[in-house]
Formats: C-alpha cells, structure tokens, sequence
C-alpha cells in the first residue's frame, strides 16, 4: 500500500490567539493517521523546509 504524506505547518498563536500548551494529543479526525513528527518552534523558517 502506497501512502501519500500531507504535511500541515500551523501558527497555533496566529491561528488561536494567546494560549498556554498543557499537552499534546494527537489526534485523527475521520480515519486513521500516522505522525511521523510534531515540532513545537518559537520561529519558522521556511527556507529550511525539507
């Protein structure tokens, strides 16, 4: 089975507002997932991007 990787960058406080992280659950909506990695940065440089 082939299997096709989608990869999501998020600004959870651009997107969410000011917030304090107590934890992680990753979790998938309507089907199954696998993660490979979760990174938590203070700045994103997308030119570093793979």
């Amino acid at each position: 089975m082939q299997l096709e990787w989608t990869v999501v960058t998020r600004d959870l406080w651009e997107d969410f507002g000011t917030f304090t992280r107590t934890g992680i659950a990753p979790t998938a909506m309507g089907g199954a997932a696998l993660f490979d990695r979760i990174e938590l940065l203070q700045r994103f440089d997308e030119s570093l991007r793979p």
